[in-house]
């Protein structure tokens, strides 16, 4: 098993930060419904998600949301999902880094019509190659 997919062993509380769109796709997509689709995903597979008003409570990881564009002629939509977590520097053994443990994403290009659809099919396919990885390091019990 890979470092990225071993270090998602155990995980079964996370934060989720949906990171806010920018530019041109915060009129053509709406963080909330990429947000509520995120959560759904995540909670399916069992993993508790906190959100912005569980302030105080201990998750195992961080999962930060961030799909971003390019507008010519069509959309470049590029999604990313970034797992964070404790970490310890072997070198130094020192503990409480905060380091990316886990990272995939989504690139496609589309039209104007299916910005919004892009946007939730990149991002979710992006949360979908975490879940693999996660229900690699976390296999269901038998």
């Amino acid at each position: 098993m890979m470092p990225d997919v071993a270090s998602l062993r155990g995980i079964t509380h996370v934060w989720l930060a949906v990171l806010p769109l920018r530019s041109g796709l915060a009129t053509t997509a709406d963080t909330s419904a990429l947000r509520t689709k995120i959560e759904l995903k995540l909670r399916e597979h069992g993993i508790q998600v906190f959100g912005p008003g569980d302030v105080g409570t201990r998750a195992d990881a961080v999962i930060t949301v961030e799909v971003n564009s390019i507008h010519g002629v069509l959309w470049a939509i590029d999604a990313e999902v970034c797992v964070q977590q404790t970490a310890t520097v072997q070198r130094t053994q020192f503990v409480d880094v905060t380091a990316i443990t886990w990272r995939g994403g989504e690139l496609s290009t589309v039209g104007d019509e299916h910005v919004a659809d892009a946007v939730l099919s990149d991002a979710s396919d992006a949360i979908d190659q975490f879940l693999d990885a996660w229900l690699q390091a976390n296999p269901p019990s038998r």
